[in-house]
């Protein structure tokens, strides 16, 4: 089901009217290839050509994708009793498949992780008293106050280190960080790849990435799978 949200992220992508996008959608529904679009539906679809026409099939593909994706998103949320109208709204208007995935990721099942363990223990409040930047207090004196969820020989130091493991976890599934950091790596990072010490005296077809540097956002996709291959 494609909404008049979904005909204008389609539309915005290229910069033509949502009425013409709606068309080409509701063209390629009907079962119409894009080479007869393109050449008998001018009339409807502002003159496009076979290529633009083609960039919005490719697109309305990914939308379909991504919807089927949210639907599936949202039975989850929703048995799990967390879907409020914020949360369905804004999973409506997202079209990025990893921020989608970003999204749903505190209300992805998860495996018995240390943060999940942690938790259990009682250890959160402490976690939250360490994030809190209003909070007084040393780490140790705060840790101090949860030993009696502990095991007798477990310490302040084991407190603090089980409470890391819930602000790892909380950091891992925080949407606006896992956005910014992927713009740093696609904007600043490298791929890079070293060769092991048992195969540097070898000749192989992966000479070229015994030592090798690649800012990700200009390294082709061949080099990638290149460098995957070679590992």
């Amino acid at each position: 089901m494609i909404s008049d949200s979904d005909i204008r992220f389609i539309s915005g992508n290229f910069g033509v009217p949502p009425g013409h996008a709606g068309n080409v959608v509701r063209l390629l529904q009907e079962g119409m290839s894009v080479p007869f679009i393109s050449r008998y539906r001018k009339e409807q679809t502002g003159n496009m050509d076979e290529a633009l026409v083609n960039l919005i099939s490719e697109r309305y593909d990914l939308v379909c994708e991504l919807n089927q994706r949210k639907g599936t998103i949202l039975k989850t949320i929703e048995q799990q009793g967390k879907l409020s109208d914020e949360l369905k709204d804004i999973i409506a208007g997202c079209y990025s498949p990893a921020g989608l995935e970003d999204i749903y990721l505190p209300f992805k099942p998860k495996k018995r992780t240390k943060a999940v363990i942690a938790a259990e223990m009682g250890l959160r409040p402490l976690a939250d008293m360490l994030l809190d930047p209003g909070e007084k207090g040393a780490a140790d004196e705060l840790a101090g106050r949860f030993l009696t969820t502990l095991n007798s020989d477990q310490t302040a130091t084991d407190a603090l280190e089980w409470a890391g493991y819930i602000i790892a976890e909380s950091f891992s599934e925080n949407t606006i960080l896992r956005s910014r950091l992927r713009e740093q790596m696609y904007g600043k990072g490298l791929l890079v790849s070293e060769v092991k010490k048992d195969f540097r005296e070898k000749r192989t077809k992966f000479d070229d990435y015994y030592q090798f540097s690649e800012p990700v956002k200009k390294i082709p996709a061949h080099r990638v799978h290149a460098v995957f291959r070679c590992e």
